[in-house]
């Protein structure tokens, strides 16, 4: 367990409005260092932390468009983040899926002082993926690479869970039942907090990418097809069809209450999944448009990051 103290750099980026006036977006492109926004979680006081896609960079928005860069300490910085969240104390926590000695892995820990805490994974190859607060404190991850699953409580213990051989656990999140859940191959495996594991069996082809909570259900977006499963804690899975063309909803965030927000391929918008799996559009973005996350403060506000266009934003 190593620790460090952040180097940041604070500036306001320039804001435009290409998509109409309900969206602010802030464009990144030729910044110094260089951003790319990915993943994103929301702070209390309504500002976003975000993740460069690829990178090894961290970055705070606030609603004023301050935009503060926090750079990865050495050796660290030859790692690339791939997913972020928060735990209850609004620690922020972040897997590494590449690390600086290119055998060991890393679960990184940033305090709201701005403190760096480092905890390895011991396991070559393990490529950490999806990562997710527990309600009991602790928070989980996912090694993609070494069909597992783990737990990582505040002291900094790991526990490692194996999910049998060819699992390829992608994202995890937090069930409505306390449970975990994440992704395999043809099923999601839930997880009690002790650790104790069952395979549900989902009959639907396509790889099983990415998996959210609307506060009743678990769902699941397909990659590669239209569709969207709903996995009830009882274990029934249900499908839905819910937008036309090859790629639908490629991803889902936690939205209002109750609900889902997903980044549509196809519409170039961000819709609002309710828990009968409907949708509607929230944000308007164009055809050529996909944002890769989304995620909306209680006031109302949706944050979005758009890496393609090297861009994030908010509407209103």
């Amino acid at each position: 367990m190593l620790k460090w103290v952040l180097a940041a750099l604070t500036f306001i980026p320039a804001a435009t409005h290409p998509f109409g006036p309900q969206s602010t977006i802030y464009n990144l492109t030729g910044s110094e260092p260089a951003f790319t926004p990915a993943a994103l979680v929301l702070n209390d006081d309504g500002s976003v932390w975000l993740s460069s896609l690829g990178g090894n960079r961290l970055a705070h928005a606030t609603s004023e468009g301050k935009l503060t860069i926090v750079q990865l300490p050495a050796p660290y910085s030859k790692s690339q983040i791939e997913s972020i969240t928060r735990d209850m104390s609004g620690n922020l926590w972040f897997t590494e899926t590449q690390s600086y000695d290119g055998s060991h892995n890393y679960i990184g820990k940033m305090t709201q002082a701005g403190h760096f805490t480092f905890y390895p994974i011991r396991r070559n190859n393990a490529f950490l993926m999806g990562i997710a607060a527990a309600p009991n404190g602790g928070i989980w991850f996912t090694e993609y690479g070494a069909d597992r699953a783990g737990r990582i409580l505040p002291s900094g213990r790991i526990t490692e869970f194996y999910l049998g051989r060819g699992a390829f656990p992608q994202t995890i999140a937090a069930g409505p039942d306390g449970n975990l859940w994440t992704t395999g191959m043809h099923c999601v495996v839930r997880i009690s907090p002790s650790g104790q594991m069952k395979r549900i069996i989902v009959p639907i082809d396509g790889q099983y990418r990415n998996i959210q909570s609307s506060g009743s259900a678990l769902w699941m977006t397909v990659y590669g097809t239209n569709a969207l499963v709903r996995i009830a804690p009882s274990g029934t899975v249900k499908e839905f069809q819910v937008t036309s063309g090859r790629f639908g909803i490629i991803h889902l965030d936690p939205g209002p209450t109750g609900t889902l927000l997903g980044t549509d391929m196809n519409a170039g918008a961000i819709m609002q999944l309710s828990d009968d799996g409907k949708l509607r559009p929230v944000v308007t973005l164009g055809a050529n448009a996909v944002a890769d996350h989304a995620v909306v403060t209680p006031q109302g506000r949706i944050w979005f990051t758009l890496s393609e266009y090297n861009a994030y934003g908010h509407a209103p």
